[in-house]
């Protein structure tokens, strides 16, 4: 990856080959059901085409690579560094961090757009479509799992004192279920906020509907947002 990323160098054959002997595709879900995809010749080309998708479009997306250096005072992140995963971007796949540095492109495009044109309110909207994206690059790393008897993707920062890799991870599928999963649009225009999965969206009505409904005007403080379930995180809120 660091030869690829940072030496732009071009994709061969014996790079598709090493990169799937790395990460081997093994099961699939397709709707509630899970396929085995081991021997799937369709799949393997799909993980090298994004592959090659992130070499030739890594000067586009330089910026929304995370590149910085995984600092030696991070003892939740030492065993990464002693894989040799030394920066951010080699937590993930190609396919993975491909998604991820297009999403951020657009979100960061978007931002700027908003802002230009609606001040506070587009910077505030651009606030919450970086939150989606946050949780999304959680939920999508090569230490993230798959909790079996839960049926979920569990995400990488789930609160152990190490990053703690397995000899599998889940690749979430980023423009078809999780941008609709992070943000529940649909839940928060429902108003059915218990059916929420902890999506921005809710859990922002939430919070709007109680803050307008509680008499304090402007007069709020948040403190300490932390990335937890729907009703934790709305426990930390404090009104002033």
């Amino acid at each position: 990856m660091e030869s690829i990323v940072e030496g732009f160098t071009p994709i061969t054959f014996n790079i598709e080959e090493k990169m799937l002997s790395l990460h081997i595709p093994l099961v699939k879900q397709v709707g509630n059901s899970f396929h085995a995809i081991w021997d799937d010749k369709s799949e393997r080309k799909k993980f090298t085409s994004s592959l090659h998708a992130l070499s030739d479009e890594l000067f586009d997306l330089q910026n929304f690579i995370p590149l910085d250096e995984i600092s030696a005072e991070n003892i939740w992140a030492s065993t990464a560094r002693a894989k040799g995963l030394s920066k951010w971007y080699m937590l993930y796949n190609p396919r993975q961090l491909l998604a991820i540095a297009k999403l951020s492109k657009i979100v960061a495009e978007t931002a700027e757009k908003l802002a230009s044109k609606n001040g506070e309110f587009g910077a505030a909207v651009a606030l919450y479509l970086t939150f989606a994206t946050d949780k999304i690059v959680d939920y999508n790393t090569i230490a993230t799992m798959w909790n079996n008897p839960r049926g979920s993707i569990v995400h990488t920062l789930r609160g152990e004192s190490t990053l703690d890799f397995r000899k599998e991870y889940c690749e979430a599928i980023v423009p078809y279920r999780n941008i609709e999963w992070a943000l529940e649009p649909s839940i928060a225009e429902s108003g059915s906020l218990a059916k929420t999965a902890g999506g921005v969206l809710p859990v922002l009505r939430f919070l709007c509907d109680e803050f307008r409904n509680s008499g304090v005007g402007n007069y709020v403080d948040v403190y300490l947002v932390m990335p937890l379930s729907f009703l934790q995180f709305c426990n930390q809120i404090v009104l002033t």
